[in-house]
């Protein structure tokens, strides 16, 4: 422990601190240590600072290289889209390191300032049309860098579309990928990727891979005659429970039942009497 001799005295200024003239004495690993409280004679702070380093410290206003700039976006998707820039392209421990390693993709934004300079209004204007989930960072290059010249806004689909091995087939000529043919044939994602790589090798027909789903991710509408129905609607007009309405809404949509049947209401239905 350092003698109070050698101390600053009340009202000394080291290092444009100035010391207050109250001393604490704390534990640290089992040993009594000094801490003295300084106020920075630039920006009024006031802390606790070690005996030990009072003439090394500088406080963090003299330092504008480690000043942070709060830009309130921390916790926006925003931010973490560049974070995981960052960790694919220098984060050994991340799992699509290598990939980025062996093709010598860097990352050409230094700070995250220079990122929401140069890639912010176009992520607030693709928001407005596409939403935010379905908005992400696509490299026109995809063996280039992340910065400016290569880098644009785009869909999940059109970023499926640019990658440098994407499995794709023409059919009627019409290009899709996994990520079409679940949303046109109503499949999980993970079905179509299977569907698409077994036709690529030969195992699936086409008729296969075209078939549709019905019985997963059902339209919730329906247009006759120039009005959309839903299950509530057809329950409302047939009186049928929701179970029943949304049974019949599924038989017209796959031709199993006629508009006429759509619309028959329930036998059993008895209206309340006053």
């Amino acid at each position: 422990m350092r003698s109070d001799s050698i101390l600053p005295k009340r009202g000394e200024i080291i290092n444009w601190r100035e010391f207050l003239g109250d001393i604490q004495q704390r534990y640290v690993s089992n040993h009594k240590r000094n801490y003295l409280n300084m106020k920075c004679t630039l920006c009024w702070k006031v802390s606790y600072v070690e005996s030990k380093q009072v003439r090394k410290w500088f406080c963090k206003c003299t330092q504008p290289s480690r000043v942070a700039v709060k830009h309130w976006l921390s916790s926006s998707r925003f931010y973490s889209i560049y974070y995981w820039i960052l960790s694919r392209c220098n984060n050994s421990k991340n799992i699509y390191y290598h990939i980025y390693w062996w093709k010598w993709i860097k990352c050409e934004w230094k700070a995250f300032e220079d990122f929401k300079a140069d890639m912010y209004d176009d992520y607030i204007e693709h928001i407005k049309v596409f939403w935010e989930k379905n908005t992400t960072i696509d490299r026109i290059n995809p063996l280039g860098n992340y910065c400016k010249d290569n880098c644009r806004r785009a869909t999940i689909n059109e970023q499926n579309f640019n990658k440098s091995i994407t499995n794709t087939v023409t059919i009627d000529w019409k290009v899709y990928d996994w990520l079409k043919l679940s949303e046109e044939l109503w499949i999980s994602k993970s079905v179509a990727c299977d569907r698409l790589s077994k036709y690529l090798s030969w195992r699936l027909s086409l008729e296969s891979l075209m078939k549709k789903w019905y019985h997963r991710k059902l339209p919730l509408t329906v247009e006759i005659d120039w009005v959309v129905y839903t299950a509530k609607d057809i329950e409302r007009i047939t009186h049928l429970w929701a179970r029943g309405a949304r049974r019949r809404l599924s038989s017209y949509i796959n031709w199993q039942i006629t508009k006429e049947k759509l619309f028959t209401i329930n036998r059993n239905y008895t209206p309340a009497t006053a």
